[in-house]
């Protein structure tokens, strides 16, 4: 089966966290949303090279970067902090050829699988987003090599959703 591998780049307007200008006021929304609304860290968002867009394809919308094992941008997800459509963009890339933020994985301790990439900010240790409802078979390799705990950690209203119960249901047959 052929599937498409290739780099990805942040897009050309991206402006990170640290460059904010707070004068401007589509740089003071961005910074609202992360820091009052949802109450990220100011040093966890430098640490993991957040930043936003407020022009272009992916205008309005706050970049969260992934990075693999060697610390190379592997992926990124594009979240709108001014409540358009659609609420999430990333690139077009298969999401079984990573892991989302491998290089902050310690495999020798319990991992935390969350739904999305803010769920993992706000649980920043050995948490790895699923981007979605469903586990991937690479990420089901790694945790069975690994051979650790893995916590599920879902918000109030999916923790008892069809899609929570498979993913429980599938690592529990797999032996995870």
């Amino acid at each position: 089966e052929k599937k498409k591998f290739y780099y990805i780049n942040l897009p050309k307007e991206f402006i990170g966290f640290q460059d904010f200008d707070l004068e401007n006021e589509e740089h003071k929304k961005a910074y609202d949303y992360l820091v009052n609304e949802r109450k990220i860290d100011i040093n966890l968002i430098i640490k993991r090279k957040i930043g936003a867009c407020f022009e272009g394809y992916y205008g309005g919308r706050i970049i969260i970067p992934s990075f693999d094992t060697n610390g190379e941008l592997n992926y990124f997800i594009g979240r709108h902090f001014l409540g358009g459509s659609p609420t999430y963009l990333a690139p077009d890339k298969e999401k079984d050829t990573f892991i989302f933020n491998e290089n902050l994985i310690n495999w020798n301790h319990p991992i935390f699988l969350v739904e999305g990439c803010f769920d993992e900010l706000s649980l920043p240790i050995n948490t790895i987003p699923l981007t979605g409802k469903k586990i991937l078979e690479n990420l089901v390799q790694k945790l069975l090599i690994a051979n650790i705990p893995v916590f599920i950690v879902l918000d109030e209203g999916e923790r008892e959703s069809k899609e929570a119960n498979d993913i429980k249901q599938y690592l529990l047959l797999r032996g995870i």
